[in-house]
């Protein structure tokens, strides 16, 4: 298909090319990353694809839209964007942590939909899926997933789902010129290791909304005949 007229004659889109490139190289020159992305892709879409009145009916809405923030996230990190894929891959991971927190629990997913209904409403909300009520449920019914997810969260916030230091200087180059100290930004990053990083972070957000899924539909996961190659990852990642 080609571009519609006045495509590219503008920094906005041409912006979209380039990054379009950058994905087009990390595909190529990313083997084994790349194929981690497409697989963990393929195995979600497994668990996923089709599914009639699961029970409990809710956390699949959050698993889907879980995938759906990977493939976001997945698209930002192989063109580069490191900061912006940082963003992506924190909301995989909280909606992932959202279906597992609210499981059957019929309690929660009705105190979650009743957000809109006032402020001391939201607040409820806000209290019992913030970070540290998901930790606590977390470690006490779900241990061996747990840590991961903490960690998994923490690095997210610092490195760019909040607007902390690490994340805004990993995408910051200083450089001397004329005698003056000048700052770049970095919109879209090259080979290297802030790449390698935020394609690790995909990776590793995807793997565990799978090992929450489990946790939530044990038997689908069962007959989805997914867990050893979800397994052989997890361990290197």
């Amino acid at each position: 298909m080609n571009p519609p007229s006045g495509w590219g004659l503008n920094s906005f889109t041409a912006a979209f090319d380039a990054a379009r490139e950058n994905q087009y190289a990390t595909f190529h020159n990313k083997a084994p990353a790349k194929d981690d992305l497409v697989q963990i892709d393929w195995l979600l879409w497994r668990l996923l694809e089709g599914k009639i009145d699961p029970t409990p009916l809710q956390p699949m809405n959050f698993f889907l839209r879980s995938h759906s923030c990977f493939r976001a996230a997945s698209a930002c990190a192989m063109a580069g964007q490191v900061y912006e894929a940082v963003v992506l891959q924190r909301a995989t991971l909280e909606a992932a942590a959202y279906g597992l927190h609210i499981g059957p629990n019929e309690q929660r997913t009705q105190l979650w939909f009743s957000r809109g209904n006032s402020a001391a409403a939201a607040e409820r909300v806000r209290k019992e899926f913030s970070f540290g009520s998901l930790k606590r449920h977390f470690r006490q019914d779900f241990p061996d997933i747990a840590s991961a997810f903490v960690s998994l969260y923490e690095t997210l916030i610092d490195f760019g789902a909040h607007s902390n230091e690490p994340g805004l200087s990993i995408s910051t180059n200083i450089r001397q010129e004329e005698g003056k100290r000048m700052f770049d930004t970095v919109y879209l990053h090259g080979d290297g290791l802030p790449l390698d990083f935020g394609l690790k972070n995909a990776a590793r957000v995807g793997l565990w909304t799978m090992l929450a899924y489990q946790k939530v539909y044990p038997g689908q996961f069962d007959l989805a005949h997914v867990a050893e190659a979800v397994q052989e990852m997890t361990s290197r990642h």
